[in-house]
């Protein structure tokens, strides 16, 4: 984990990092397997159901699924967003140890021209620690990014096999699938109207 990188030294000339990112960075860590195999469950289960879909006798069942599916999906968003949040956190560190380590190497400059050994040693070691501290978190950054990349493309599926299941309902569940449908889209156009975005 990257935050894990960053010791108490380094963390101070690099400014820390803030709690909510590291806090993010937990929360995704830990729920992204649970998350995962959850959407999974939930696309097999809508797959099977897609396949053998009987009108009546499926209609509860089916919306039942669709409603746990909606659930998973906004569970696996939240969880996304912390995923995100943690890239944020991540680039700023590596933004500020970029700027830690242009100042040193002016700093450095300096000590040099000034013929201050002790100083530039000092200096150079400060800088040596930056640097390896950089190639961890590029590291570490090339992790997560796949990672988050991963579990926003099966977010992604799961979202569109939820919508699926939605029309599924609607086509093949007579007029209480109709009903039903029409009753989801007015709710998700009067959300729309509400929200302040």
């Amino acid at each position: 984990m990257w935050w894990v990188l960053v010791g108490a030294g380094v963390a101070a000339i690099l400014g820390g990092m803030k709690s909510d990112e590291k806090k993010a960075a937990e929360r995704f860590h830990s729920k992204q397997a649970q998350m995962r195999r959850e959407m999974y469950s939930h696309r097999t289960r809508i797959s099977h159901h897609r396949n053998t879909a009987n009108r009546n006798l499926r209609f509860h069942q089916l919306c039942n699924l669709h409603f746990e599916s909606h659930l998973v999906n906004q569970a696996a968003w939240e969880t996304f967003q912390d995923a995100l949040l943690s890239c944020r956190g991540i680039n700023r560190l590596i933004g500020n140890a970029h700027k830690e380590k242009a100042r040193l190497k002016v700093e450095i400059k300096a000590a040099e021209k000034k013929r201050d050994i002790r100083e530039a040693d000092r200096l150079g070691e400060k800088h040596r620690v930056i640097y390896h501290t950089l190639n961890g978190l590029y590291s570490e950054r090339k992790i997560l990014f796949k990672q988050k990349e991963q579990f926003h493309d099966e977010m992604v599926t799961l979202m569109s096999r939820t919508r699926e299941l939605k029309l599924m309902i609607r086509d093949t569940c007579g007029y209480r699938g109709a009903e039903w449908y029409d009753s989801i889209q007015a709710k998700t156009r009067e959300k729309r109207l509400l929200s302040p975005c």
